[in-house]
C-alpha cells in the first residue's frame, strides 16, 4: 500500500514597510494578490489596499503565488503595471520561481519575501 508523504507546512511572509502578512501555503492552492474591490466582487486573499500610495499601482487581480512540485511560483495575472522579481519584469501568465529573500514588486509596491 502506498501512502502519500507528509507535506510540511510552508509559511511565506510578505513584508511591506511595517505591515507583514504571513500565509501558510498548502500544496496545489493558489493565493491571489491584489486590492479588494467589493463593487466588482474582487476579494484577493492578500489585499494591499492599506499599504500606502504605492498600493494604488497594484491591480485588483495583480498576481498569484502557488506551491507546486517545482517550488514556489509567482505569476503576473496580466496586470497593467507589471510584476517584478528582483527588478526583472515577469511575462504575464508565465510562472517564475520565487525564493527566500527575493524582492517582489507589484507595480510600484515593493514587497520583501521570506519563505520557511
Amino acid at each position: 500500500m502506498c501512502t502519500a508523504p507528509n507535506v510540511v507546512p510552508l509559511t511565506i511572509r510578505l513584508s511591506v514597510g511595517l505591515h507583514e502578512r504571513s500565509i501558510v501555503l498548502p500544496v496545489d492552492k493558489t493565493i491571489h494578490l491584489g486590492r479588494i474591490d467589493s463593487a466588482l466582487g474582487v476579494f484577493p486573499e492578500i489585499d494591499f489596499t492599506p499599504d500606502g500610495p504605492e498600493a494604488r499601482s497594484v491591480s485588483r487581480r495583480h498576481a498569484s503565488i502557488s506551491r507546486t512540485s517545482k517550488g514556489i511560483l509567482v505569476e503576473d495575472l496580466g496586470s497593467v503595471t507589471g510584476t517584478f522579481v528582483n527588478s526583472e519584469r515577469l511575462s504575464p501568465f508565465l510562472p517564475e520561481i520565487l525564493d527566500d529573500g527575493d524582492e517582489l514588486q507589484l507595480g510600484k509596491l515593493r514587497v520583501s519575501v521570506g519563505i520557511n
